[in-house]
């Protein structure tokens, strides 16, 4: 077939309610072929490029198609109708195979409990952000997954240091919490119990490496052989570690630490 002398188009046109098909290959089951087809009067579908593989064509044929649809641009196959669609009326792009929707205002559209991972590992062994049965959770690479900025009761509470264990000697020691907390955690909660005495003598937590004077909590014994108790919120170093401070003044007769919940 040629394209007449001066013209730059070849027009192929087809009486009403039939298609028009332009067939490039051999229409057999070993080398399959592309068809260029339009133009059927009144049907959404009206043109597109159909590309049948060898083995597909047995006559039921499956085939993959680019595909003008109502006004919309279709890609797929025949199996699942399309894969990508690129919807014109409202500025919208479809990911069928992966629920994925897309729409002009930038929105993006999940189905329930998928996740979104950065770097190689996909699903619950990356890291990145996820919907678990309605729960937004995000992970670090290394850590576990966590709900999004979540207050964690610790329970029953875990005692960290007592009168026993707690080194008293108006110095700084590092506590470290991780085998309590998880990775990815920002802050702990700290009660405060004490019995001296003394009054005044105090016990002290802060972030681990941290130097400001007044960036600590503190439980101050304000009279001698009497329970004083407090709460600090404490911020946690990557590895989940705090530091704690006992000063050395007067007997502790009963020391508390205790960890009752942290912050992710």
């Amino acid at each position: 077939m040629k394209v007449p002398a001066g013209s730059d188009l070849l027009t192929l046109t087809a009486q009403a309610g039939n298609y028009i098909g332009l067939v490039i290959g051999t229409q057999d089951s070993q080398y399959g072929y592309i068809e260029l087809k339009g133009g059927k009067t009144g049907v959404a579908d009206a043109g597109g490029i159909y590309m049948y593989t060898g083995d597909d064509y047995n006559g039921t044929i499956t085939y993959y198609l680019v595909e003008a649809y109502e006004d919309d641009l279709w890609i797929g196959s025949s199996a699942n109708d399309a894969t990508i669609i690129f919807a014109d009326s409202n500025n919208t792009l479809t990911l069928k195979d992966i629920d994925l929707y897309l729409d002009s205002s930038g929105s993006i559209i999940l189905e329930a409990s998928e996740y979104v991972n950065f770097g190689g590992t996909l699903g619950s062994g990356g890291y990145g952000i996820r919907d678990n049965a309605g729960v937004m959770e995000k992970k670090i690479s290394g850590g576990d997954w966590l709900p999004f900025g979540d207050f964690v009761d610790g329970g029953a509470g875990v005692t960290l240091k007592n009168e026993s264990t707690a080194t008293i000697d108006s110095a700084w020691h590092d506590l470290d919490v991780s085998a309590y907390v998880p990775v990815g955690t920002k802050a702990v909660g700290i009660r405060f119990s004490g019995v001296n005495t003394s009054a005044g003598p105090y016990v002290r937590c802060r972030k681990n490496g941290e130097t400001g004077t007044v960036n600590n909590g503190e439980l101050r014994i304000q009279v001698a052989n009497i329970q004083n108790s407090g709460f600090a919120l404490v911020a946690v170093d990557s590895n989940r570690v705090i530091e704690y401070y006992v000063q050395n003044t007067g007997t502790w007769s009963y020391l508390r630490i205790w960890l009752i919940c942290w912050f992710a």
